[in-house]
């Protein structure tokens, strides 16, 4: 489904590519906690990716933005974007 992540940090609008697998995440469903499918980092590209954004964990935000915002795959906010491709 997804490979790769691109990150953009709008700072000074440079951008690096991380690779992705769909694996699971907790998250509440109906009250119960679960798992369910939802893109995953493994540990070299988020570990790349957080020294990029200065400590922000972006495998968290992607994972709730594609599991509580109904498969939202891109992200433009006020520190940096993302998008799943």
């Amino acid at each position: 489904m997804f490979t790769q992540l691109t990150i953009t940090r709008h700072s000074d609008n440079q951008t690096i590519v991380v690779p992705v697998y769909m694996g699971t995440a907790s998250a509440d469903v109906g009250g119960v906690r679960e798992r369910v499918p939802a893109p995953c980092l493994d540990q070299d590209a988020d570990d790349t990716a957080r020294a990029f954004l200065g400590g922000a964990n972006i495998e968290q935000h992607v994972q709730f933005l594609y599991i509580d915002g109904n498969r939202i795959t891109s992200f433009d906010g006020d520190d940096y974007s993302y998008a799943l491709a």
